[in-house]
C-alpha cells in the first residue's frame, strides 16, 4: 500500500514539473521561473509572485464581470477582489507550486532522482540550450 502511496505521489510530482517546465504556467511573469528545474524556489519568490499573478487575473476577472455579466465597476469591491486573489496565490503557490518543484530540485541535486527526472532534466536542458 505504502509503495503504490508512494508511486502516486511520485506521478503527481513528475506531472506538476512536466506542466511546469513549459513557459505556459510562468506567462507573463517568467522572470520567476527559476533557471534550471535543479534550482529551488525560494519563500520570497513565492511572495513576490503572488501580486503579481493576482493583479493580472484580477484585471481580466473585472474585465469579464463588467462585460459579460454588465456588472457594476467599483474600485473597492475591486481591491477586494485583489486581496483574496493575493491571498489564493499565496496559498497555491506555497503548498501546491513551492514543494512539489523543490523536491525535484532537491533530488536533482543529490543526484538520487532516479532515471526518468534525470532524462527529464536533460531534455529541459536541451530545449533551452
Amino acid at each position: 500500500m505504502l509503495r503504490y502511496a508512494g508511486r502516486c505521489c511520485d506521478a503527481v510530482i513528475d506531472a506538476h514539473n512536466k506542466l511546469a517546465d513549459t513557459s505556459f504556467p510562468w506567462f507573463p511573469f517568467l522572470c520567476f521561473r527559476p533557471s534550471s528545474p535543479a534550482e529551488p524556489i525560494k519563500l520570497i519568490t513565492t511572495v513576490l509572485m503572488a501580486p503579481c499573478f493576482a493583479l493580472l487575473f484580477n484585471a481580466l476577472m473585472t474585465l469579464y464581470s463588467v462585460f459579460l455579466y454588465r456588472h457594476p465597476f467599483s474600485l473597492e469591491s475591486t481591491a477586494i477582489a485583489y486581496l483574496y486573489w493575493c491571498l489564493g496565490f499565496l496559498v497555491w503557490f506555497n503548498i501546491c507550486t513551492r514543494p512539489l518543484w523543490n523536491i525535484r530540485a532537491y533530488r536533482l541535486l543529490r543526484g538520487d532522482s532516479g532515471g526518468e527526472l534525470l532524462e527529464e532534466q536533460q531534455q529541459v536542458d536541451d530545449e533551452r540550450a
